[in-house]
């Protein structure tokens, strides 16, 4: 009979083992993603779709830093803190589920736009990250327009068995809900 210590034990490793196994990519209504750890607690994430939509539209959608939170549930502000002639300084608070409890993450994006092409980012004020930085990419295809997102994150809290699953998560709803609101927004 097993005590109720290595039942506890037992049940830990069977989710444990689960969580560890799930993907570590996925794809699907149009959105690719994939999450690599790179080291201890060092992630790049990486996600990309195409939208039947013009590149002006699409770039509407991913520059309009300020209301993100209207269309981007996690989000809850996106505030613009600056705007320079090279630069723009958003803040970010969002919302990420661990086991159902809330973690709050924020950030201070130091923005710069190379207008209908991309977009470079780096959190300049690392609250809740030691580095996090990335890349916005935006390609007229022939069925529309093409967005790859790329980042480069160590969150300060290290998850070893879990990170990989959060990041995929938040970056498929992250692509889900842009996609979904450049489809929605009049060309």
């Amino acid at each position: 009979m097993l005590t109720n210590r290595a039942l506890t034990y037992a049940s830990g490793l069977l989710v444990a083992t689960i969580l560890t196994a799930a993907p570590a990519a996925a794809q699907d209504d149009n959105v690719t993603v994939n999450v690599v750890e790179e080291g201890r607690g060092v992630y790049t994430l990486r996600g990309s779709f195409t939208v039947p939509a013009e590149t002006p539209n699409v770039w509407r959608v991913l520059t309009d830093y300020g209301q993100m939170g209207d269309f981007i549930p996690s989000v809850r502000t996106s505030v613009v803190k600056k705007e320079g002639t090279d630069s723009i300084l958003v803040c970010q608070e969002s919302t990420s589920y661990f086991l159902a409890i809330p973690k709050k993450m924020r950030v201070l994006l130091q923005v710069q736009e190379d207008p209908y092409n991309r977009i470079n980012f780096v959190d300049v004020a690392q609250h809740d990250f030691d580095h996090f930085k990335g890349s916005w990419q935006v390609e007229k295809t022939a069925a529309g327009t093409r967005v790859e997102y790329e980042a480069n994150a160590k969150p300060k809290i290290y998850l070893p068995v879990w990170g990989k699953s959060i990041g995929l998560d938040m970056v498929k709803g992250l692509m889900r809900d842009l996609r979904k609101e450049i489809m929605r927004r009049p060309l």
